[in-house]
C-alpha cells in the first residue's frame, strides 16, 4: 500500500506542476496579444484617436492596391 500512497502522491505532484506551466503558458500568450496597459504610453492612444476621428470624418486617402499605399499613390 505504501507504494501506491507514493506513486498517487508523485502523480499528484506531476498533475500539479503540468497545471502550472499551463497557467505560466497562459499569460505567456496573452502578454503577447494584450500587452500590459501601462505599457502603452499616451502619445499613442492621442495619435491613435486622431487617425480614427480622422477616419470617421472621411479625411483619408483612398489606395487602389497596397502597393500604392506604401508608395503614396492615392486615388485623390
Amino acid at each position: 500500500m505504501t507504494g501506491s500512497s507514493a506513486s498517487t502522491g508523485t502523480l499528484d505532484n506531476t498533475l500539479r506542476e503540468i497545471l502550472n506551466r499551463l497557467e505560466r503558458i497562459e499569460s505567456k500568450i496573452d502578454e503577447n496579444y494584450y500587452p500590459p496597459e501601462d505599457s502603452i504610453r499616451g502619445e499613442f492612444i492621442e495619435e491613435t484617436e486622431a487617425i480614427r476621428k480622422e477616419i470617421e470624418a472621411g479625411h483619408f486617402s483612398k489606395c487602389k492596391t497596397a502597393k500604392d499605399l506604401f508608395s503614396g499613390t492615392t486615388n485623390e
